[in-house]
């Protein structure tokens, strides 16, 4: 891989840009350089793609896990319960609710605990 000077990686005086290393195995630099460029923008587009596919991929992923951890909030919550721990229950169903703001049965078990501590 060769670098040239203005990319800030060697001195002018080390540099051995790709149009010396064309001119020493006399290949036409605009050529090269055309080539290369439609080469990486072909790479650069199917990268992007990939990128798009992982996001998405992500995306899908993260809701499934939110959904998880709601679901697990809600069930420790309930087991506070049982356990006569309503602050700790409430905790759960809060954070649980700051998840999924609009889950109107989180909201129901809220109001039931606040009821039920006075």
């Amino acid at each position: 891989f060769f670098f040239q000077a203005e990319d800030g990686i060697r001195d002018a005086q080390e540099s051995r840009g790709l149009g010396d290393v064309y001119k020493r195995q006399g290949i036409n630099a605009e050529y090269m350089g055309t080539a290369t460029c439609l080469r990486g923008l072909t790479l650069i587009r199917s990268n992007r793609q990939r990128v798009v596919s992982l996001a998405k991929v992500a995306k899908d992923h993260d809701e499934k896990l939110k959904q998880h951890e709601i679901r697990f909030l809600v069930r420790r919550a309930h087991a506070y319960v049982q356990l006569g721990q309503a602050y700790s229950a409430k905790s759960d169903l809060e954070e649980a609710l700051k998840l999924d703001p609009s889950n109107n049965e989180i909201k129901a078990d809220i109001d039931g605990l606040k009821q039920a501590l006075g």
